[in-house]
């Protein structure tokens, strides 16, 4: 619980901080009933044997059944393997594609997805490197940002995780067509597809609070970090409901950016640290320079090489991640106030909205 905790302060501080840039663009423009009597524990429930029309106006049952997930997930650290929150996320899903059989979630659905929401659900990057002293999760810079930003050794802890989702305002077939809108993978399936696909199009986002933890300095090829540094890391991506799939969501990563949260205090010591983002090949270690190429040769990606004044750095793929059967998240339950998934790689991620 002290993780979720957590992140709902980070939210605070991105807040903060996406209205602070907001004002600085605008000045800029110069303008611009209770059931619980009747089931009194959820392994009494048998989805079988409730019809269909009761499931679809049982909103305070599902209500029973959101509660235990949720609580579930909060007993177990926010690990979504582990079997009691399995057990309890296997009947709300079962009831509710029931309820919802032979909707399309994707579109009868899409009036919940837009918004802000906070992931519940512990980190699932790969090589996890424990816990610092307040219980956030560390990883390798290089681990989280798919070696798009350097040092990839500096080891960062996450204090949260938030997914923004938000409808494209005033899309038409023109602009969809334009390389400067969208980028030209994502394009030709709404090209084929049609309008409907284009009114179907968002945005979707990957916002990582984080902090670049102190570390001894014993490494050369290492800045050395005397004391914390918070940043933001934005993976930008598109996504549109699945040709075929009625509960699925494809997913085109295109770009990201890594940025100071706190521009004031940590701004100077954050130019110092990724200042020199242009490394020559010889710079590199093995790892860093198959990363690269690779990088490079099969997404067309453009790393950064420099940073602006506000210390923020930025890189974009020509050929995006993802797509249809590519990447993708199939919705397991949503509503207004809670979405899960499961991604294509089997892992489960659970949310709860902010805004």
């Amino acid at each position: 619980m002290k993780y979720i905790i957590d992140q709902a302060t980070s939210y605070s501080a991105y807040s903060a901080r996406e209205q602070r840039k907001r004002e600085r663009r605008s000045d800029t423009a110069g303008m611009k009933s209770d059931s619980s009597s009747v089931y009194s524990s959820m392994d009494e429930l048998d989805y079988s044997k409730i019809p269909v029309s009761v499931l679809k106006s049982a909103d305070s049952v599902t209500n029973i059944m959101k509660s235990k997930t949720l609580e579930a997930l909060a007993s177990n650290g926010g690990d979504v393997d582990a079997p009691a929150f399995q057990a309890s996320l296997n009947q709300l899903h079962d009831a509710y594609h029931t309820a919802s059989s032979g909707s399309n979630l994707m579109t009868d659905g899409a009036k919940y997805l837009d918004g802000t929401w906070l992931t519940l659900s512990k980190p699932r990057y790969s090589g996890c490197l424990g816990c610092n002293s307040k219980g956030h999760y560390l990883y390798s810079l290089g681990r989280i940002s798919f070696d798009m930003f350097r040092p990839t050794t500096l080891t960062c802890s996450i204090q949260g995780i938030f997914n923004t989702i938000h409808k494209l305002e005033g899309a038409d077939e023109s602009e969809a067509k334009d390389p400067n809108f969208i980028p030209k993978r994502v394009r030709k399936e709404i090209v084929q597809d049609g309008r409907s696909a284009l009114s179907s199009l968002r945005t979707y986002n990957i916002v990582v609070a984080l902090t670049i933890e102190p570390n001894k300095g014993d490494d050369p090829s290492v800045p050395h970090i005397t004391r914390p540094i918070r940043g933001i890391m934005t993976s930008f991506g598109y996504v549109l409901p699945h040709s075929s799939e009625s509960n699925r969501m494809s997913i085109w990563f295109t770009g990201g950016m890594l940025e100071v949260n706190d521009e004031k205090n940590d701004l100077e010591e954050w130019r110092r640290v990724f200042g020199g983002q242009k490394m020559a090949s010889s710079e590199m270690n093995m790892s860093e320079r198959a990363h690269v190429l690779a990088a490079r040769e099969l997404l067309g990606a453009h790393l950064p090489d420099s940073m602006k004044e506000d210390g923020s750095m930025y890189y974009y793929l020509t050929r995006p991640i993802g797509g249809h059967d590519a990447a993708y998240c199939d919705i397991l339950y949503m509503d207004e106030s809670l979405r899960i998934v499961r991604g294509h790689h089997g892992t489960i991620y659970v949310f709860t909205r902010l805004s």
